[in-house]
């Protein structure tokens, strides 16, 4: 049946498959490593460092295309 119930618990497996997935990838990535970052320097789990990579490039993407879908909002409405 496809209703909104059915698309919202078909979204809440796959998001658990993919927590899943994530955390076998974060165990078996537990090495340490340097991160230095302008002045600071510190040190994480290779697997916790590339999933803060990911989501930090992701936030950047959002930013930057939710910009972009506002000046084309203002330019829509201009014309």
């Amino acid at each position: 049946m496809k209703t909104r119930t059915g698309y919202t618990w078909t979204a809440l497996v796959a998001a658990a498959l993919l927590g899943i997935v994530v955390l076998i990838f974060i165990l078996q990535n537990l090495e340490q490593a340097r991160v230095h970052l302008f002045f600071w320097s510190f040190s994480l789990p290779l697997g916790v460092t590339v999933l803060l990579s990911v989501i930090a490039g992701a936030l950047v993407m959002a930013l930057v295309g939710g910009w972009r879908i506002l000046q084309l909002r203002r330019a829509a409405k201009r014309s």
